[in-house]
């Protein structure tokens, strides 16, 4: 779970925390369904004290928090099934990555609904009915609990921002570069800035507000965000940092990336490990082919990421993971193995010259 905090400074840089605002990170949204709140609801915090296992479980919303829940409850054999509104989930993703996630889950038994919007929720016979809307059609969903898992949103309630000159609006903190608010003595980070969602990110957020809080220009530190991983801990895992292939081709042009994919099923320590569902995606742009952004949906793809995570940081081309050794067998090899072949690419398209080098010195 990430958090939110608030940091001031007076004008002898002594630091003052905002305590109420550090325990509250984003609090679960409410979908604004007719008859929600009548008829009971749960998130992702209520779902950890359950008593007993619901029979049938509506998840609403086919983001990294339903599908992590919603698996492990179809895991603990609830029959579930996932609303979303979007055509795809995790729709953040690539789209591969999307539609092998949800290949995943319909045959690990979930009922996936996508394209479908939540109307209102009624009771009868004791158990909670959804009313759907697909495709200009309704019908009845029940269930015996329903999870509300349709995002997060910022606690800033009794915060006095207003007061205190800070500007803000429903979804986040107002901050610059260097983390500061409109009230340029007061720092925000975590998940009220509305950046990023995560623990990790609050984690940097928070370093680089204590440090511009402590020092002055020019040692003050920008916020770089060019390459964020995140991970969604479902099974297998699904990490990215970075540009989708979509993303990629709208800011650089199609004819200037190029993508490599390689499988897990052909990696022996997956094959080893019966782990062989998944790929890895990596998109590269130019001549120099720089790595752009990377993919990977398989066993331990949060672990795999960051050695692309690396590489993107310091800009390197492909070829840098091909070239690098790496332990056999390992997981990490899925990395390599789409280096070398971007090597192996590279080398036939000097083929034309290797040939009429080899029939001169014949």
């Amino acid at each position: 779970m990430s958090w939110s905090l608030l940091l001031t400074t007076d004008r002898r840089r002594q630091l003052v925390l905002n305590a109420s605002a550090y325990p509250q990170d984003h609090g679960p949204a409410v979908p604004p369904i007719e008859g929600l709140k009548e008829v009971g609801f749960i998130t992702n915090e209520e779902v950890f004290h359950l008593r007993k296992l619901p029979e049938k479980l509506i998840v609403l919303g086919g983001g990294p928090i339903g599908l992590e829940l919603g698996q492990s409850f179809a895991r603990f054999g609830s029959k579930v099934t996932i609303v979303e509104m979007e055509d795809r989930l995790i729709s953040k993703e690539d789209e591969e990555v999307s539609a092998t996630v949800e290949e995943i889950m319909r045959a690990e038994g979930l009922t996936i609904l996508l394209k479908t919007k939540a109307v209102r929720v009624a009771t009868a016979n004791g158990q909670k009915v959804l009313t759907v809307e697909h495709d200009g059609h309704e019908m009845k969903l029940e269930a015996n609990e329903i999870l509300a898992a349709t995002g997060r949103q910022p606690n800033i309630e009794g915060l006095s921002l207003k007061a205190a000159g800070v500007k803000f609006n429903k979804q986040q903190i107002m901050t610059d570069e260097y983390l500061r608010t409109s009230a340029r003595h007061i720092y925000a980070a975590g998940d009220v800035t509305g950046h990023f969602p995560f623990t990790h990110m609050a984690a940097y957020e928070a370093s680089v507000v204590i440090r511009n809080a402590l020092l002055f220009w020019p040692l003050l530190q920008k916020t770089d965000f060019r390459v964020v991983p995140w991970t969604t801990f479902t099974d297998p895992e699904v990490a990215r940092v970075g540009l989708t292939e979509r993303e990629a081709k709208a800011r650089f042009g199609e004819a200037n990336v190029r993508v490599y994919r390689t499988h897990f099923v052909d990696n022996d320590r997956a094959q080893a490990e019966e782990e062989t569902k998944g790929f890895a995606k990596i998109i590269c742009k130019g001549r120099k082919n720089e790595i752009v952004g990377a993919h990977i949906i398989g066993a331990h793809a949060g672990e795999l990421i960051h050695e692309v995570v690396l590489a993107m940081r310091q800009r390197l081309s492909i070829s840098a993971l091909g070239s690098m050794i790496h332990v056999y067998p390992t997981l990490t090899q899925v990395n390599q193995q789409a280096g070398v072949d971007a090597i192996m690419k590279n080398l036939l398209g000097y083929k034309k010259w290797l040939s009429y080098y080899f029939r001169i010195w014949r």
